[in-house]
């Protein structure tokens, strides 16, 4: 029996029928967390390389692969179709390696953390998994509420856009870190050895600190200004109130 026949994902390169554009097309082992973006590489790669046939581009596919991923679409490779190999493919890796709309949410919701990302890489992640779904305004909820308490209370005041508070925040999330280190170490004088760009630097960073803590000390003050304004005002109308019950 001809191998090629029983085999139908086999190749007869002999076979003058047989349309194959091989060029140097070598993409990346497939990405199972993030397949349309592996895909839109493949496809510009194939742009690129004016790769046009459907087997070639299906078996560059197959070549990406591996075992656990093959293991999605076992039923395909076994048996291809005569035509569209590559959308078939590329279709049902997508469908079953995409995380449904729940477990975005739900990844989204709960299992998201700071961690050692920036501000704004969370950001990005967290913008990721929404797609179209959530708002802006929720997912800066979300965000927010996965910096740290101080970074919160200075970024609470600000209106700029969701991109330029996440800069911000990346901004202050280095000052506290850096002014951290310089309190444990009691930086008073740089070691000889030091550059006059360590030097600037540390000047930088100093007067950030003192920025970020006149912000925060002005955010502080107009809370408890906004605090006792409001208790003033319920003892006023306390005392009018009781002014309006007494007897002589």
């Amino acid at each position: 029996m001809d191998e090629n026949k029983s085999d139908p994902t086999a190749l007869n390169f002999d076979n003058p029928n047989t349309e194959i554009n091989r060029v140097a097309v070598k993409p990346p082992i497939f990405w199972r967390n993030k397949p349309k973006l592996w895909f839109l590489q493949l496809e510009a790669q194939f742009a690129n390389s004016g790769i046009s046939q459907d087997a070639t581009k299906y078996n560059i596919v197959v070549a990406a692969l591996d075992e656990n991923v093959l293991d999605f679409v076992v039923d395909i490779l076994s048996n291809p179709p005569e035509n569209d190999k590559y959308n078939t493919l590329k279709k049902a890796l997508l469908n079953r390696l995409t995380d449904t709309e729940e477990s975005r949410l739900k990844k989204l919701l709960t299992d998201l953390e700071l961690g050692d990302k920036r501000p704004s890489d969370l950001l990005r992640q967290m913008k990721s998994l929404a797609g179209n779904s959530i708002s802006d305004e929720i997912i800066k909820s979300l965000w927010l509420q996965r910096l740290p308490q101080q970074t919160q209370a200075i970024l609470t005041i600000s209106n700029d856009t969701l991109d330029k508070i996440a800069e911000m925040a990346d901004k202050i999330i280095a000052v506290y870190s850096s002014s951290e280190i310089c309190q444990v170490k009691k930086v008073g004088s740089l070691p000889n050895s030091a550059s006059s760009f360590d030097r600037n630097k540390l000047d930088v960073l100093q007067a950030d600190i003192a920025a970020l803590t006149k912000i925060f000390d002005e955010f502080s003050r107009n809370t408890r200004s906004r605090s006792k304004s409001r208790g003033n005002d319920r003892r006023r109308r306390s005392r009018s109130n009781s002014a309006r019950y007494e007897f002589c």
